[in-house]
């Protein structure tokens, strides 16, 4: 095994995966090479989902009671607003009519002074 592994060490990356490649077709196991330091395939950790909100940060912001802004949300999974308050409110630059794209002047696509 010694002389196995200073043998490796001496090839180039390519060729030691080539042999470590054709060794496994011929006897099935891998586990002499375990010890062979080249490029692995860690997985990467799963990214971090953000959490989502469990109350309107709409209606926070806008100083609502705490019981009314934990009741809902802005927006559902799909996207789609689902604040009454927001849902309601008619934007004055585009005139939107609220509903599931309702947005504030500040979040309007056309608004200039955004």
């Amino acid at each position: 095994m010694q002389k196995l592994l200073s043998s490796l060490e001496t090839m180039s990356i390519q060729h030691q995966m080539n042999y470590v490649r054709s060794d496994f077709v011929q006897n099935g196991k891998d586990s002499d090479f375990l010890t062979v330091q080249g490029p692995t395939n860690k997985q990467r950790p799963p990214k971090k989902r953000k959490k989502r909100p469990q109350e309107c940060v709409f209606c926070k912001n806008n100083g609502e009671e705490v019981r009314f802004y934990k009741s809902h949300v802005l927006r559902n999974t799909s996207g789609k607003i689902v604040c009454p308050i927001l849902r309601r409110y008619n934007c004055p630059i585009c005139q939107n009519g609220g509903g599931d794209t309702a947005h504030t002047i500040r979040y309007c696509p056309k608004n200039k002074f955004k």
